[in-house]
């Protein structure tokens, strides 16, 4: 009554299948640092679940960074068009109209 070959490679699969999601995690370049070991932490003990969440919540470094340069470039845009009205709102003020030269 020992362990069959069969038995064995059962166990065998079953393990990896366990330990996949953890291993696609941890080769993941997602996340980095305390991040990435606080997302394997939740793979580790919700196994595929947690590598479900990880795959559809994390946005990867790059994806960040763009969405950042893009923030500051429209946040700049918004600022020059802000100040373009200012000049303008003093220039019509300190010109003198036409109607008050006849």
């Amino acid at each position: 009554m020992g362990v069959t070959e069969t038995d064995l490679l059962l166990y065998i699969i079953g393990i990896c299948f366990f330990l996949l999601p953890i291993a696609l995690v941890a080769g993941d370049k997602r996340a980095i640092g305390q991040s990435k070991n606080m997302w394997l932490l939740a793979t580790l003990f919700l196994s595929w679940l947690g590598w479900l969440v990880y795959i559809s919540t994390v946005q990867a470094e790059e994806e960040k960074k763009k969405e950042q340069q893009r923030r500051a470039e429209k946040k700049a845009a918004e600022e020059s068009k802000r100040r373009a009205a200012k000049i303008q709102q003093q220039a019509a003020a300190a010109a003198p109209s036409k109607t008050n030269k006849k």
